[in-house]
């Protein structure tokens, strides 16, 4: 995992921690980097925070030619990282 690719999945971990509030839900710690990737602009339940947690990855990675260029086509691997991002993710839905 270069640098960059590196970033992005510490910047989701730091907004999206994989601990549970009192309420036994998840928590943005810094929601408006990702209200966009939520129905309505808000994640109202876990699965949709852990949805725009995945889909500011693929955002983040595919979002066109230029970021495919640059990152995701010389780290083949992206899409594992993402899989192995939700299913640590998927054990508390």
């Amino acid at each position: 995992m270069n640098k960059e690719v590196c970033k992005k999945f510490k910047d989701l971990r730091d907004a999206f921690s994989d601990n549970l509030n009192a309420s036994g839900n998840y928590e943005f710690t810094n929601k408006e980097n990702f209200d966009e990737y939520c129905t309505d602009n808000k994640c109202n339940d876990n699965l949709g925070k852990i949805n725009a947690g995945f889909f500011y990855l693929l955002d983040a990675f595919f979002k066109d030619n230029s970021v495919f260029n640059s990152v995701a086509k010389s780290n083949i691997n992206i899409v594992e990282y993402i899989m192995i991002w939700l299913s640590g993710s998927g054990f508390r839905v």
